[in-house]
């Protein structure tokens, strides 16, 4: 009799751990539930001017080299996203320790959201996109080199 009740006593405690395990593993909970990629932060232009002002980030200008050399943000590098996913050398240049702001045209262009998410998959994990870009920033009359 007791040799029974350990039996079934052992076997509910089995299939209810199953179906636990199973539960959390359809429902994508618990061990099973994904890990959430780092994501980056959308800057408005109040907060890149106080990222210049106090010089504590890096901004990266998502634009091609002929726009760059026409005039961009002080301070900040080129790279655009085509040479990016082409060359890692040019990744592997911008230092991991600094908040980073990409930029590009303006709220129009799309390729500053890419650099960030690239950069993401890269390792970067402080890493944020001033969404004005360029025509805000050059409206504003903010400073350009």
């Amino acid at each position: 009799m007791k040799k029974q009740l350990f039996i079934e006593v052992s076997l509910l405690l089995g299939l209810s751990t199953i179906v636990g395990f199973l539960y959390t593993y359809i429902a994508q909970q618990g061990f099973f539930a994904p890990k959430k990629a780092p994501t980056f932060t959308v800057l408005n232009l109040s907060d890149a001017k106080k990222y210049f002002e106090e010089k504590s980030a890096l901004f990266l200008d998502a634009r091609s080299e002929y726009e760059y050399k026409l005039g961009h943000i002080p301070g900040a590098l080129n790279v655009p996203l085509y040479e990016l996913k082409q060359s890692s050398s040019i990744s592997s240049s911008i230092p991991h320790n600094i908040f980073l702001i990409v930029y590009c045209d303006g709220s129009e262009c799309h390729s500053s959201f890419q650099v960030a998410e690239y950069l993401l998959t890269r390792g970067y994990t402080n890493v944020g996109v001033f969404y004005g870009g360029w025509q805000e920033w050059t409206n504003a009359g903010l400073p350009i080199e």
